[in-house]
Formats: structure tokens, C-alpha cells, sequence
């Protein structure tokens, strides 16, 4: 039974939230507005990282888009994000 019930939890967190490319997209062209951002971007091994590492883009994806504007919530996206890249 609780084979049962973690295969339906499962199914759910993967159709719920799954983040799609165009979430990541919409959230990088808010996060280029901002200077730390700007800094990771100079920094040539984070930069590829951003691009091409599937878990930190995933990461990027589920920032809420519209929480993005907020100072408070950037520095807990900066913080989440930096984890990401080490």
C-alpha cells in the first residue's frame, strides 16, 4: 500500500512541478537585470554552468517569476542558487 501511495505522490510532483523551459527562460531575463547575477555571468565556469548544467538551470526554473522584483527574494534566490553552483 505505501508502495502504492509513494508512486501516486511521485506521479504528482513530476506532472506538478515540473519546470519547464520556458519558466527558466522567463526567469534568466529577469535575473540578468540584477548585478549579482551579472557577476556569476562574468565568471566563465558558473556561466557555462547556467547554461548547460540541467539541475542549476532546474534550479532557475523554480524561482517565482513575479517574487523576482523583491530584494528579500532575490537574496534567497542568490543564496539557493550559489548552493547550486558549487
Amino acid at each position: 500500500m505505501t508502495v502504492l501511495v509513494d508512486l501516486l505522490l511521485l506521479l504528482v510532483e513530476l506532472t506538478i512541478f515540473k519546470v519547464q523551459e520556458e519558466d527558466i527562460e522567463e526567469n534568466l531575463r529577469e535575473l540578468k537585470k540584477r548585478s549579482w547575477f551579472q557577476d556569476y555571468l562574468a565568471d566563465e565556469t558558473k556561466r557555462q554552468q547556467i547554461i548547460h548544467d540541467q539541475k542549476d538551470r532546474r534550479v532557475i526554473g523554480r524561482f517565482s517569476t513575479k517574487k523576482l522584483k523583491k530584494e528579500s527574494y532575490q537574496a534567497y534566490c542568490q543564496r539557493k542558487l550559489d548552493r547550486a553552483l558549487r
